[in-house]
Formats: structure tokens, C-alpha cells, sequence
């Protein structure tokens, strides 16, 4: 049967954020976080978080805007970094999707950002090519949450819970930042050409470690990268996605493992997780912007340690 999406905003659906409100006071409100407390939010548009060489070879500017709660005194928030799609080619920081869930968030309570990062794929379009647009995207990002880490205060961010999520490529991107060591790349990438993981593309010197994945209609190319020990990781896909897998049954370009694999993964090692399925329904969730709110439960769940009630909502 195929489910109806609820014709509501709700962007509670941002399961691996409540990792962070295990450890924040909830004096302000009890509704904190779970829904809208906050009318009014601040936004800070483009700035400048690093810069790095582009495949056409010219230094380019990284640029990312900022939404918080506003009058808020809460002093240091959990942050969420959104990364966009658009097939490590196109599209922008500025997205529906990513409007949606910044500003969502940001009324409930967190800080919200969300990241432009180097676009473009070398020809031959193959395998490789698209491991590195991906390879460069996750050193981007990594640069965004070192300056965030190293302007905590100015941003009001709680610099020891940030997280990261994202849609499709995002999504990619930001599973491969978590998961993918440097000593797992494969020997096919010219490390000599791209440089080490970690990048230069901005404010080194801070960690680039993040606290938790939310992965939206991604896949990653190993699933194996994601080992005991490493951050919860929260996913939403639909079952009929033909774009990137939701299982293992076809590849997108390399990227093999989606939603449901990660999930199991995630479960065999003992890592917090979650997954929501919606049955029936393609890439980026047929363009509905609507998701069902089941935050409350994975929190419940996950600050109850007992990582073997992770599991699927339906």
C-alpha cells in the first residue's frame, strides 16, 4: 500500500539532530526542538567560508548563509549543515528543499546552515570522475564545518554537536564526509591531483568530525566505510527511487549502497539509526516536500542507549 504524505510542514522528521537534545537544557521550553517556538528567525546570506581551485582550474569562492532563532538566549545551539543536490552539477544553497529545512529548523530552535560547494564533473563522465566531484564536495564541506567549529561563538553553534545532512548528491557527500577514511580511498583517485580528504579549502587547523548523518535519497559506494564505532545516521528514501538506490539493486555512477543497506549496516554494528521508507515513491520523494514527524520516537529510542530498538517507521 502506498502511503499518503501528510500535507503539512514538518521538518521534525530530522531524526539525528535530537542526538544533540540529550545535552541541552530544555529550560527554556519543553517544545524546543520538537516544534515551532520560534516565529521570527535571522538569516546571514553568502558568506564566505573557504575557497578552493574548480575543475575549470580558477579559485573559487565557498559561500554559505546561516538561519537562527531570533531574540533567542539560548547561547550555544546544535547545528545542521544541509548540503544540496543536483548530481555534483547543478543546483544551488538556495534551494526549496533546503529553505524548507533550515528554516524549519531554525524555528524550532537549532542553527541551520546550508553550503554552496565546488560543482562539476570531468569528461568522461565515468565512475571515477563522478568519485572525484564527489571526493571534492566532501572537502568543501568538511571546510564548512571546520569554520563553524572555529566561529562557534559568533554563530551561537554548540561546536561538539554538529551535524550534517543532506539530499542526493548532498546526501552522498555527507555520508562520505562521516564515513570515508583516507586510507580507504581506492588507488584509482590521484590523491597527488586532488589532494588529501581533509582539502584546503578553508579554516584548517579545527575538526571536521560531525556528530551525526541524515542521508535523504543517497547511496555511498562502499557501504563497509561505515564502520563500529562511527556517528548515528538517520535516512530517508522512497522504494521506487530509479535516480540512486534505495537498496543495492542498480548503481548511480558508482554510488551502489542507499538508504536500506546503511540502515542495516548501521544495525549490525551496533550504531543508532533509523530509516523511513516511502513505499511507492521516486527520487527526492516525487518532488513532495512533505514528511511525516517521528522525531519524538527516534529520540525516545536513541538517548535510551539501547540501539537495538533503531528501526523502521512506516
Amino acid at each position: 500500500m502506498k502511503l499518503k504524505i501528510r500535507n503539512i510542514v514538518k521538518v521534525s522528521f530530522l531524526v539525528m539532530v535530537l542526538v544533540a537534545t540529550s545535552s541541552v537544557s530544555f529550560s527554556q521550553s519543553k517544545k524546543r526542538f520538537k516544534e515551532v517556538v520560534f516565529e521570527n528567525i535571522d538569516s546571514t546570506l553568502n558568506i564566505q567560508y573557504g575557497e578552493a581551485i574548480n575543475i575549470k582550474g580558477n579559485n573559487e569562492k565557498l559561500l554559505l548563509d546561516v538561519f537562527a532563532p531570533a531574540n533567542d538566549s539560548m547561547k550555544k545551539r546544535p547545528l545542521m549543515i544541509f548540503i544540496h543536490g543536483g548530481g555534483f552539477q547543478n543546483n544551488t544553497k538556495t534551494g526549496s528543499f533546503s529553505s524548507l529545512i533550515c528554516v524549519g529548523l531554525a524555528k524550532r530552535g537549532y542553527v541551520s546552515a546550508t553550503i554552496d560547494y565546488r560543482l562539476g564533473i570531468e569528461k568522461p563522465k565515468n565512475d571515477t570522475n563522478y568519485f572525484e566531484a564527489m571526493y571534492r564536495a566532501v572537502q568543501d564541506a568538511k571546510a564548512a564545518v571546520r569554520f563553524f567549529r572555529k566561529n562557534g561563538d559568533k554563530y551561537g553553534v554548540d561546536t561538539s554537536q554538529i551535524f550534517i545532512m543532506g539530499g542526493s548528491a548532498g546526501a552522498k557527500t555527507a555520508m562520505h564526509l562521516a564515513y570515508l577514511n583516507q586510507d580507504e580511498v581506492p588507488n584509482y583517485i590521484d590523491i597527488n591531483k586532488l589532494g588529501l580528504l581533509e582539502g584546503t579549502s578553508g579554516n584548517e587547523g579545527y575538526s571536521s568530525k560531525v556528530s551525526g548523518v541524515v542521508n535523504c535519497w543517497g547511496a555511498m559506494i562502499n557501504y563497509k566505510w561505515l564502520n563500529k564505532g562511527d556517528v548515528p545516521i538517520f535516512n530517508v528514501s522512497g522504494t521506487a527511487d530509479k535516480t540512486v538506490p534505495f537498496d543495492s539493486s542498480y548503481e548511480y555512477h558508482g554510488f551502489k549502497y542507499g538508504a536500506l543497506i546503511m540502515y542495516h549496516r548501521a544495525l549490525s554494528l551496533g550504531i543508532p539509526t533509523g530509516y523511513r521508507p516511502f513505499i511507492n515513491t521516486g527520487h527526492t520523494l516525487d518532488n513532495n516536500k512533505f514528511l511525516y514527524p517521528f522525531m519524538d520516537e527516534f529520540k525516545r529510542r536513541y538517548t535510551s542507549k539501547k540501539c537495538d530498538q533503531s528501526r523502521i517507521w512506516r
